[in-house]
């Protein structure tokens, strides 16, 4: 089947479908975005780079890069040891960059393995990962910003957060302090799920209901990332827009086709 993958290293009890997006935006000159569809190794990532021309976007494609180059093995422990290795490295490389540059370097980042009936999630800064699960968006990560520290401590309610002039402070990065902390969440796959990864591209134009709303009426893959990108772009696309699509796909079906 076109577009399918499945990796006998990995033991799976699901193939996947992916599809990946990078988009510059309507507003800024350059991509600091950079995406990942490992489809061999059942890895995917987004990088948001923040720190100006020639900063950000260096700071996420060396992330990619590095990410890039891990081989998954049956051991999922292993494997996370191996990100969160690489991550520190990169995180070191670009700290001492800044410095010697006298300014910030960095990059957030969101990934997703896939391995047997699970799917892992780590992230670092504002880039989000949700589930669409029986017609239903659900968020997973949680925001690595100034605003949500403030809404866990009932500072600001939610509609204050939307407008928050401070919005778009990050706390936790790649390459921004010298000390790195990767959150996790794994959690089991169901047939019919969609994982999205994404910079905050998205969430700058689009709301929650509204990225439900495209997935709930696109009848494939293919389709709700032309229409994620599209309204986007039809909201003004202040920011560079990338995002993964991820399809899980139960090899029993797959067979049965």
């Amino acid at each position: 089947m076109k577009g399918f993958n499945s990796n006998a290293l990995i033991d799976s009890a699901f193939g996947w479908r992916s599809i990946s997006v990078s988009n510059t935006g309507k507003v800024r000159k350059i991509n600091e975005d950079s995406c990942m569809e490992n489809k061999e190794q059942a890895h995917w990532a987004v990088a948001d780079g923040m720190g100006g021309h020639h900063a950000g976007d260096l700071a996420s494609q060396m992330i990619i890069n590095n990410l890039s180059s891990l081989r998954q093995s049956a051991d999922l422990a292993s494997f996370i040891d191996q990100i969160e290795d690489t991550l520190l490295g990169v995180n070191e490389n670009l700290y001492q960059l800044a410095k010697s540059r006298n300014t910030v370097i960095g990059s957030t980042i969101v990934g997703a393995v896939l391995n047997k009936a699970h799917i892992l999630l780590y992230w670092a800064g504002d880039s989000r990962g949700y589930v669409f699960r029986n017609m239903h968006l659900s968020q997973l990560t949680r925001d690595h910003t100034l605003v949500q520290d403030l809404l866990d401590e009932n500072k600001i309610s939610l509609e204050q957060a939307r407008n928050h002039p401070e919005k778009n402070v990050i706390t936790r990065a790649v390459g921004s302090h010298q000390n790195l902390f990767v959150d996790c969440y794994m959690m089991p796959i169901k047939e019919g799920d969609i994982f999205i990864i994404c910079s905050d591209g998205i969430e700058k134009e689009i709301d929650d209901m509204k990225l439900e709303s495209i997935l709930k009426n696109s009848r494939s893959l293919k389709q709700s990332a032309e229409d994620i990108l599209d309204n986007v772009l039809n909201a003004g696309a202040r920011d560079n827009v990338s995002f993964v699509l991820i399809e899980p796909v139960s090899l029993n079906e797959i067979t049965r086709q």
